[in-house]
C-alpha cells in the first residue's frame, strides 16, 4: 500500500501541519515576551567574589534543570487520543502548552547565551 493511500500517513501529516502551525504562532508570542524581559547583566568576576567556575556551574545547573522539565513537559504533551470526544479542545490545549514548551526552551537559550558570555568575559 503506497503511503498516499494510507489513512494513517495523512492523519501524521496534518498533525505535523498544524504542530508547525501552532509552533509558528507561539514562536512570535514567546519572541514578545522574551522581549520584554531585561538583559541579563554579567556579574563581574574578582578576587572579592564567587569563583567563575562556581558561576559557570549555577547556570549549568540551571540550564540542565529547563533540559530536564523541557523533557517532562514533551513527556506530558497533550494527546488527541485523550480529546477524542472534543477535538477542538485538543487543538486548544496543544497550542497552550507548546506555547509553553516554546517558553522554555527560548529561556534556556537565553542563559546559554549568559553563560557562555561569562565564560568569555573569565577567559580575558
Amino acid at each position: 500500500m503506497s503511503s498516499e493511500n494510507n489513512l494513517f500517513y495523512e492523519e501524521a501529516l496534518d498533525a505535523q501541519r498544524l504542530a508547525a502551525d501552532s509552533f509558528a504562532r507561539n514562536t512570535a508570542r514567546t519572541t514578545a515576551i522574551m522581549d520584554g524581559l531585561p538583559d541579563l547583566v554579567l556579574p563581574q568576576v574578582s578576587i572579592n567574589g564567587s569563583h567563575p567556575d562556581d558561576l559557570l556551574a549555577q547556570q549549568s545547573a540551571v540550564i540542565t534543570a529547563l533540559a530536564q522539565l523541557q523533557r517532562r513537559m514533551a513527556a506530558a504533551r497533550p494527546h488527541g487520543r485523550d480529546y477524542q470526544y472534543r477535538p477542538a479542545e485538543y487543538v486548544a490545549a496543544r497550542d497552550a502548552w507548546t506555547a509553553r514548551e516554546a517558553l522554555l526552551m527560548a529561556l534556556q537559550l537565553d542563559l546559554v547565551d549568559h553563560a557562555k558570555a561569562i565564560s568569555r568575559s573569565v577567559q580575558r
